[in-house]
């Protein structure tokens, strides 16, 4: 037994290094390509209430694309090219209609180059969604009282992006009825998190800001370790049939089976003891330390929307059947032929305007190549006719990003000191953690009872690692009984001390201590020993 756990240590171990790299690898490459040595803006997409991109509404045949090379041919004295000027969101016209223009020519140093010209019209939508580039972001962290801290996000020098910025003629955001500068405030609470919108003299509640949760301080993320591992062994307390389910399906398996259930429920049970989560627009959010902090992420959400895009087959530009058409048309001036092969050129494309691996992923404070979403208000909403707003802080824009910080609320550089300082304590704990919940379990498998004195350990465990780790008392409360306060994923109840305001919005539910926590654990070794029979 004693080989087993130790086993188990080394492999918890193991696991958490691959989950922090996959975690990493995730992140970056939701970052985009932009070279470091190229400023980009920040990018601003405006999403609807399913969180969707919303394509650009226009009127009447837009020229996108101009003089598009589609076909050539050349030779020692002369070459001639097939131009194109390709017109999107052409209500009139079924599929693609093309129109040969004519030809010119012209001769120097007796090689003649002609060029043909047509124009093509299509049906589909204009390929390009609502966005706008900043120039200037700046996110400030103000003290407002005791409790709640003021988190203000401004986007200024506003441009829209190029698509509509050339095709229209002005990269002006007040021509299309959109917004020169964008302004959101936030109320946090800084004890548990709740956020709340401020909307012209109202507050919406939106949940556990990303820009700012308390456990982005390492004390704070192991002070709601210890209050979710004592919620933890108040909940079998309370629901002593959730582990006793696990041990008679692991009696019921045989040998390595049984001792896989027990393993997984274990690795599951540690992992919901020392993760912070929360709910952020209605979505699950995760805070995930790393060695230069914490970052918060969301899960992956489908916010793309596939548009078709005029594309070419450079391929074609140059084939035996495109070459025979443009010298039938030169010949004989008969287009037929020439029409077909264009078609052929050009098609429509169907991608996702735009894709990442999270739908979330931001240090706090952001950095360079973080990406975040934020709810607007009822201004922006009607300006923009959009419920929120994604932004993208390429790599190169890290000179558009300006933080201002309260050290009353934030101070980045004593919380990544910090991290730096007790974050290698982090996989020794849950190590400890996982020892003693296996302990636990195992004691349970043999005995077919649960041992209330090794439940407590698990408690006791990691209260004692994070006060050696800290050099202080990890928790006011020594009983492992006791009520946690304040765990991984705060209430939702009215905040106290708040400013007069409308409340709207208002949510409450079950965080890491409600009875959501531990009872789907109990499935969780089941499907997993089911899935590798």
């Amino acid at each position: 037994m004693r080989t087993e756990r130790g086993f188990a240590a080394i492999f918890l171990i193991f696991i958490l290094f691959i989950q922090t790299f996959l975690t990493a690898s995730a992140f970056v490459s939701a970052q985009g390509t932009e070279q470091e040595n190229i400023t980009f803006p920040v990018v601003i997409w405006p999403l609807n209430g399913s969180f969707k991109v919303i394509p650009y509404h226009v009127n009447g045949c837009i020229l996108y694309r101009g003089n598009r090379t589609l076909g050539y041919t050349i030779n020692s004295t002369s070459a001639v090219f097939v131009k194109g000027n390709i017109y999107v969101n052409c209500k009139n016209v079924t599929g693609t209609s093309i129109i040969i223009k004519g030809e010119n020519s012209k001769t120097e140093n007796n090689y003649t180059t002609t060029t043909i010209m047509s124009s093509i019209y299509m049906n589909t939508p204009f390929p390009a969604v609502e966005e706008l580039r900043s120039r200037n972001l700046t996110i400030e962290y103000d003290y407002y009282n005791e409790s709640y801290a003021l988190v203000k996000v401004t986007f200024s020098n506003l441009t829209v992006s190029p698509d509509i910025g050339w095709a229209f003629g002005s990269f002006d955001p007040a021509q299309y009825g959109w917004p020169r500068e964008i302004k959101l405030s936030f109320l946090v609470n800084r004890d548990n998190g709740d956020s709340y919108l401020l909307d012209n003299g109202s507050k919406r509640y939106v949940g556990n800001l990303p820009l700012l949760m308390p456990q982005f301080d390492i004390m704070n993320y192991l002070h709601s370790a210890v209050k979710n591992a004592q919620a933890f062994v108040q909940q079998v307390k309370e629901n002593p049939w959730v582990i006793e389910n696990i041990i008679n399906k692991a009696k019921m398996s045989s040998g390595y089976n049984a001792s896989e259930i027990i393993s997984n429920a274990t690795l599951n049970f540690t992992h919901r003891i020392f993760s912070v989560k929360g709910i952020y627009l209605g979505l699950p959010i995760k805070l995930a330390a790393e060695g230069n902090g914490s970052s918060v992420y969301a899960p992956p959400v489908n916010f793309s929307m596939p548009l078709p895009l005029p594309w070419v087959n450079i391929s074609r530009i140059q084939s035996n059947d495109t070459v025979e058409a443009i010298i039938e048309y030169i010949k004989t001036g008969d287009t037929r032929a020439l029409k077909d092969e264009i078609r052929h050129t050009l098609y429509w494309k169907y991608l996702p305007y735009l894709s990442t691996n999270h739908f979330i992923a931001t240090y706090i404070p952001p950095r360079p190549g973080d990406i975040l979403v934020l709810p607007l208000s009822k201004k922006y909403e009607e300006q923009l006719n959009a419920s929120y707003i994604l932004f993208y802080i390429t790599p190169s824009s890290g000179q558009y990003l300006h933080v201002k910080y309260d050290p009353r609320v934030l101070n980045p550089q004593k919380a990544e000191e910090d991290w730096k300082r007790y974050g290698s304590c982090v996989p020794l704990i849950e190590s400890d953690l996982f020892e003693s919940l296996s302990n636990f379990m195992n004691d349970a498998l043999t005995t077919g009872r649960i041992n209330q004195t090794k439940l407590d350990n698990v408690y006791l465990t990691v209260k004692g690692d994070v006060a050696k780790c800290l050099g202080q008392n990890a928790s006011e409360d020594t009983s492992p009984s006791g009520k946690a306060i304040g765990g991984a994923a705060p209430s939702t109840s009215s905040p106290k001390n708040s400013p007069s305001a409308q409340n709207t919005g208002e949510k409450k539910g079950h965080g890491i201590c409600g009875p959501a926590f531990i009872v789907p654990l109990a499935l969780i070794p089941v499907c997993v020993w089911r899935k590798r029979k």
